[in-house]
Order: structure tokens, then C-alpha cells, then sequence
């Protein structure tokens, strides 16, 4: 089952180039069994967070990347002195989310935006609220102009912790989709009813931060 790692850092201003030059030295990542891709950049709604979504393909290759490899690499960019807090999820793929690229490694090296929906839902309201993702989300998102792919995963620690994860081409065909359908998305979908709380993401990817896997 493919695995989702979330990470968000907070980075005061006066860190942020330190953060970026490290946040550049995780290219080891690119040669780890198992890894699918890490990206990440700067929430347009907080400068100061820093975020980064990576997919491993099971538990097993992760679980050895972080034995061999993870520590070794934080240790050498000296990384954790960049940021002030940190938050990590862990999440399983329930169910892919297509777009115009062709597989995940394609919309991962394509995207130049990333938007995640960090959802909190109502334990009584966990089965509606998959339900409306597949039957209401998924193929809106899929006939959205630059929306390359994506995926829904619950988290592993708590059942009603989902992210909804989406990799988009611009930042304006992304903002044209959250202005023009999300009202009545979140309508269709009876929004209110499921969410006990629910944090948004836009992240303007850098292209710096890209890791993509070396299959040769």
C-alpha cells in the first residue's frame, strides 16, 4: 500500500534561505528502494510554513529509509536548526485521484502546485465523507483543466485524520477551480456536515527541492 508522508515546518524569515539550501540536499532520497517522489515548497497562505509530500510505495521500504539513511542525511544538511516546530503525518492511499498525467511519477515532476486538505472528520461521518471523495471530488478534480493527479489517504495514527492531495500544473488553473467549483463542490458534497476541522494547503512548488527516483 502506497505510503504519504506530510511534513510541515515552521520557518522564521530569517531562516528561510538556510532551510532552502538544506531542504536541496535530499537527493540520496533519489537512489532509497521503494521511493516514489518528494516535493515541496512555501504555503502561499503562511511564508512561513514549509511543506513537503513524499510517497514511498509500502511500509517496508520506508521503514528501511528511515533506519539507513534518514537521520544520516538531517544530520549532514544540519536541518533541524532551520525551523522552529515541526509536524509529520503518515497516511495510507485509500484510492488514487486521476488526472492528465499519467501516473504518479509524471504529475509529481510535472506539478508546480500542490494542494492538500488536511480533514478532520466526524467519527459518525467517515463513511459519507469517503463516499462524497469518490463519487463527488474524485471526477470533478479529474475534469478540472491542469489537475495532473492525486491521491486520498487516512492517516495512520487516527481514523478520522484524511488528507486529500492534489498535484496541479499552475497556480492559476488551480485557483480558477477553487473559485468557479469548489462552492458547489462543497454543496453536492454537504461539506459541513462531515468536517470537524479542516486546514488547506497551496504550496507553490520549488523545483529545487524535486526528488524524483533514479531507476537506473
Amino acid at each position: 500500500m502506497t505510503l504519504v508522508k506530510w511534513i510541515v515546518c515552521q520557518v522564521p524569515t530569517n531562516l528561510r534561505d538556510a532551510f532552502d539550501e538544506a531542504q536541496q540536499q535530499w537527493q540520496r532520497l533519489a537512489t532509497a528502494a521503494g521511493f516514489l517522489g518528494q516535493i515541496g515548497g512555501w504555503d502561499q497562505n503562511d511564508s512561513t510554513q514549509g511543506c513537503i509530500l513524499a510517497l514511498w510505495q509500502d511500509w517496508a521500504a520506508y521503514d528501511q529509509f528511515m533506519a539507513q539513511l534518514h537521520d544520516e542525511i538531517v544530520g549532514q544538511s544540519d536541518q533541524q536548526r532551520t525551523y522552529t516546530a515541526i509536524h509529520v503525518a503518515r497516511a495510507e492511499v485509500l484510492f488514487p485521484m486521476p488526472g492528465a498525467a499519467s501516473n504518479v511519477g509524471a504529475a509529481l515532476a510535472a506539478a508546480r502546485v500542490l494542494r492538500v486538505a488536511d480533514c478532520r472528520v466526524h467519527n459518525a461521518q467517515v463513511d459519507h465523507f469517503v463516499t462524497v471523495q469518490q463519487q463527488v471530488w474524485l471526477p470533478a478534480m479529474a475534469a478540472s483543466n491542469g489537475m495532473l493527479g492525486g491521491c486520498f489517504s487516512q492517516c495512520t495514527k487516527e481514523a478520522d485524520h484524511y488528507l486529500v492531495t492534489t498535484l496541479w500544473d499552475t497556480m492559476a488553473n488551480h485557483a480558477h477551480y477553487a473559485t468557479h467549483r469548489v462552492p458547489a463542490l462543497r454543496a453536492q458534497a454537504n461539506v459541513a456536515s462531515d468536517l470537524a476541522a479542516l486546514t488547506g494547503y497551496v504550496v507553490a512548488l520549488e523545483p529545487q527541492w524535486s526528488m524524483l527516483p533514479d531507476r537506473r
